[in-house]
This record gives C-alpha cells, structure tokens and sequence, in this order.
C-alpha cells in the first residue's frame, strides 16, 4: 500500500469522452510499476473507491460513483493492490470494456 498526496491536473480527458471520468495527479519519478491499481481516494473528508492507472509519472484514477469536477483540489490516494499489468488496446470499445471488469473486480473488494 502506498500514499500519495497531490493537486489534481487536467489531462487528455480520454477517460471523459469513454464515459470514464479520471482524475490526473503527476506523481513524478515514484517507482511504481505500470498497470491498474484498486485504491481509494480521500477528498473533502470523504472516502471513495477508485480504479487507479498508473503510467509513467502520471496516475488517473477513476472514481466509482463521483461526477465533480475537481481540477486544482488536493487529494490523497491509497494505492493499493495491483489488479492487471497495463494492456494495450485495439480500440476504445475493447478498453471500455476492460474498464467495465476492473470497476466490477473493485466494486467487489
């Protein structure tokens, strides 16, 4: 499990136009393995479970059932398990569909 705190930046907004909003933090050069995380993140008090990618120096987590808008806001993550190795996808059709089952493995933990 690791803990990162950040200010949350505008990114691609790929996750957005898929029906999969993310929120981007730069986590610079941590040496964290690329791939899909379960975590969660802490914003406003409040607690929410999220579908972390991490890729490079950039983390996107999605967060299950939370629709704001929170560019510039600082928020923590829990990292933790890693669900999947990064995957290379087709087309957006076959990545949604991989977002499908790694929300419904989350949502199941």
């Amino acid at each position: 499990m690791l803990k990162l705190t950040g200010v949350v930046i505008k990114g691609k907004q790929k996750g957005l136009k898929i029906g999969f909003p993310t929120i981007n933090l730069n986590i610079g050069r941590k040496a964290i393995s690329p791939g899909v995380y379960l975590g969660e993140v802490f914003w406003k008090e409040k607690i929410y479970k999220a579908a972390i990618f991490v890729n490079r120096n950039l983390l996107e987590a999605h967060l299950i059932d939370f629709f704001e808008n929170i560019y510039g806001e600082t928020i923590e993550i829990i990292l933790g398990k890693k669900i999947r190795e990064k995957m290379f996808f087709a087309n957006d059709e076959e990545l949604k569909e991989q977002i499908k089952k790694d929300i419904k493995l989350i949502k199941s933990k």
